[in-house]
């Protein structure tokens, strides 16, 4: 009797050992995109000890002008280049107020508020009083300029993701087909090749 309860329990636990024929797929891990943030800069870089911008309504504002900044360095390098008077400042030999943008993007799609939309930034010549200024940080190729890098994806999609926030509110009224790059006012090279074509030309069809 004994040695039946023993094979008996052999075999169930074989039994229940082994693994079914057909086993139940596991759910796919979903990783839910990150929100679209946009962080704000405006009182972490440094402003010039002085100088601050002129003001305007933003019932003044009717287009988005997008840049790259010609540069590998980072937000807190350029900001420091605008603010820092000297001759080699090529916006102003007395240093710019801010950063001379309103928003930046970098290479890992971070979104930077670096001056309010009620700020007169020096960003585009004869644009300023109308256009918010969009830099991409980065050192990209243009029709007559060689690069030494190009934007990332992420910067794309966020800076689309950006403007389509910015034609989104409703104290500002941007018509979609508004949004130029730094070429459209002269300077063919920004905000380059890739980041044109991906950011300002969808815009036009």
């Amino acid at each position: 009797m004994k040695q039946l309860i023993k094979f008996l329990t052999g075999i169930l636990a074989a039994w229940f050992s082994k693994k079914p024929a057909i086993e139940a797929k596991e759910k796919p891990v979903v990783k839910k995109e990150d929100p679209f943030t946009i962080l704000d800069y405006i009182n972490i870089l440094p402003w010039h000890k002085t100088r601050t911008w002129s003001k305007r309504t933003l019932t003044k504002i009717n287009k988005i002008v997008v840049h790259q900044s010609l540069t590998t360095g980072t937000l807190e390098g350029i900001n420091n280049y605008h603010i820092t008077p000297g001759p080699n400042n090529h916006i102003s030999n007395k240093g710019a107020p801010h950063i001379c943008y309103h928003f930046a993007v970098d290479k890992e799609g971070k979104v930077y508020q670096c001056n309010h939309l009620s700020n007169l930034v020096w960003h585009t010549r004869g644009q300023n009083t109308s256009g918010i200024g969009i830099v991409l940080l980065g050192n990209f190729n243009g029709p007559s300029y060689k690069g030494t890098n190009e934007p990332t994806e992420s910067q794309l999609n966020n800076t689309n993701r950006l403007i389509d926030f910015l034609l989104k509110r409703d104290d500002i009224k941007i018509n979609p087909s508004e949004v130029y790059g730094h070429k459209d006012f002269g300077k063919e090279n920004c905000p380059g090749t890739i980041a044109y074509k991906n950011i300002v030309e969808p815009r036009r069809s």
